[in-house]
């Protein structure tokens, strides 16, 4: 149970919001060398930390790409029932289109799993492997992304436009997409004193895990008002109990282009 909220947490279940269906890359809010820490909770208890970096630019497949890591891994008092290290790394393409290849490495409890996910974006198909299992490719659709790759492209939002754009996201299992259910300016207090933030709570009818489970589960999700769009705190209230997320170190990243 510890593991599954923990790592929901972790990748923010953000492949089941709706965005703008256009984003340019000149206008991304993030640049290499950024790097978010989060503290986790479940309920009242420190869980562990994740922290998502946006490495230098490389290729793949001879393509220009952004490449983006998340890290998890769960504290010593979880570790005693749960342990969790894992790392996911998403790949774009550098005009911020489309997923290119994913990966995550993940070692919780006694199980591991070494994930890989290859776009063709000829065939218009994703394929999952693990280890040495293959599964079936499934469609995608352009501009689709994965898991972690769609966290940033969430932050390229316009607040003023989410009621009629969706964009699909894969795990090369399946593809989904879903939708936005609202977007408020407000405020949060914060490490920082009181800022000005967008509230953020995305349909989750088609999450699975513990949200499929959970009856009028809820995902709240608070980001800067800002031209960086930082993700300040997420929570959510679910069959098995509450978890949030606090961002406790930012790390700005540093455009080169200039």
């Amino acid at each position: 149970m510890i593991n599954r909220v923990f790592c929901l947490c972790a990748v923010f279940v953000f492949s089941a919001v709706a965005l703008s269906s256009r984003i340019f890359a000149e206008s991304v809010p993030f640049f290499p060398g950024e790097s978010l820490t989060y503290e986790l909770k479940w309920g009242v208890v420190p869980a562990g930390k994740v922290t998502f970096k946006v490495l230098p630019m490389t290729t793949i497949d001879g393509e220009e790409a952004y490449h983006f890591v998340m890290t998890a891994r769960t504290n010593r008092f979880v570790d005693a029932v749960y342990k969790v290290r894992d790392r996911i790394d998403g790949f774009v393409a550098a005009d911020f289109s489309r997923s290119l290849y994913y990966q995550k490495k993940q070692q919780e409890g006694g199980s591991t799993r070494d994930i890989k996910v290859v776009f063709d974006w000829e065939s218009m198909t994703s394929q999952y492997t693990n280890y040495d299992r293959i599964r079936t490719p499934v469609t995608i659709e352009p501009g689709t992304f994965d898991p972690l790759s769609v966290l940033y492209a969430f932050r390229c939002i316009d607040p003023n436009e989410t009621a009629d754009y969706k964009i699909p996201v894969t795990d090369g299992k399946r593809c989904e997409s879903g939708r936005l259910d609202s977007v408020e300016k407000t405020h949060l207090l914060t490490r920082d004193g009181n800022v000005s933030a967008l509230l953020l709570e995305p349909d989750m009818s088609k999450v699975g895990g513990v949200f499929r489970k959970s009856k009028d589960a809820k995902l709240k999700i608070w980001l800067s008002d800002d031209e960086f769009r930082v993700p300040l705190r997420f929570s959510s209230k679910v069959a098995v109990g509450s978890f949030h997320g606090v961002l406790v170190e930012h790390v700005p990243g540093q455009d080169d282009t200039d």
